[in-house]
């Protein structure tokens, strides 16, 4: 049981000193998440950082260095505690990170989410073709109840989230004028005398490389696969998702929405249009999952 006058190492002074700290207590027998969410209940937030770590191992009190590596924002034993004030660590989250910053005080991802919802409801506002705008956003709409009804049981880290909201950002922005149609898409045609409008292209590229990163993140932390499996699922699933995506492309133009078809195909004329568009984002999934392996073998992360 922690007190009111355990042992708190600042990082700030660079002293042990008597603090006062609300009384709890670490159990070892539940998830350290769990241990984290009643400290954040019970320590002054404006005072102390959540920790991404915890250790049941005192730290020296000769030494600020947290034993089990960094970002640390605290770590708590019986007796004492290691702190480094909020003011001294900024918490980025990637995969392997053994943290999640929720959130409420999260001012990155709420950020990030505000400027996405300013952005896509700007392309409803300002978009040409409102039926073509809902049928390519239906998946956006998808994407996002997902994410949100199982945030509680699956919380990606913060480079995630971050690479979901650009890919969503590029998507819902060839949305408000159409792919075919999309305004930089025409700056790429006149700036390097290109024969069509590419927009669409990036986007599809954006998909296996911006994507593939989450989609490991899930393989990898939430359901446990293993690491290898975790490297060669997203480079299969962009390859079959892309796939299921013209095909349900075709569906939805021929079939359901015959009206807006050619503006929802936005194939301007290439009979190879989807064949391209798979291989662009089989590509990028590639590129993407070599750029981090090489990373981490640069780095010798684990």
């Amino acid at each position: 049981m922690a007190g009111p006058q355990d042992r708190i190492w600042d990082l700030d002074t660079g002293r042990m000193e008597l603090k006062e700290i609300p009384s709890f207590h670490l159990s070892p027998s539940v998830s350290p998440q769990s241990n984290r969410r009643r400290i954040a209940r019970l320590l002054p937030a404006q005072t102390f950082s959540l920790i991404p770590h915890l250790s049941y191992l005192a730290p020296s009190p000769t030494s600020p260095l947290n034993p089990i590596g960094w970002p640390c924002s605290l770590v708590l034993t019986q007796s004492q505690a290691l702190v480094c004030p909020n003011s001294s660590i900024m918490k980025f989250s990637i995969a392997i990170s053994s943290f999640r910053v929720p959130f409420s005080r999260n001012p990155l991802l709420i950020t990030m989410t505000l400027l996405f919802l300013v952005l896509w409801t700007s392309t409803l506002v300002g978009t040409t073709d409102l039926s073509n705008w809902f049928l390519e956003n239906a998946l956006v709409f998808v994407a996002l109840g997902t994410l949100c009804l199982t945030y509680k049981r699956m919380q990606f880290s913060d480079l995630t989230y971050l690479l979901l909201i650009v890919y969503l950002c590029l998507h819902v922005y060839g949305a408000k004028h159409t792919y075919a149609e999309n305004p930089f898409g025409y700056w790429l045609m006149d700036t390097f005398d290109l024969g069509r409008n590419h927009y669409d292209r990036i986007v599809h590229f954006s998909f296996g490389f911006l994507l593939a990163y989450p989609m490991r993140e899930l393989f990898l932390v939430a359901l446990k696969y293993p690491p290898w499996v975790a490297w060669l699922l997203p480079i299969e699933i962009t390859m079959s998702l892309s796939a299921l995506y013209e095909l349900i492309e075709w569906v939805v133009a021929d079939v359901f929405f015959p009206a807006q078809g050619i503006a929802f195909l936005g194939t301007q004329g290439d009979v190879w249009d989807a064949q391209k568009d798979i291989m662009l984002a089989f590509s990028g999934a590639i590129i993407a999952t070599t750029i981090v392996s090489t990373i981490k073998k640069q780095f010798k992360i684990e």
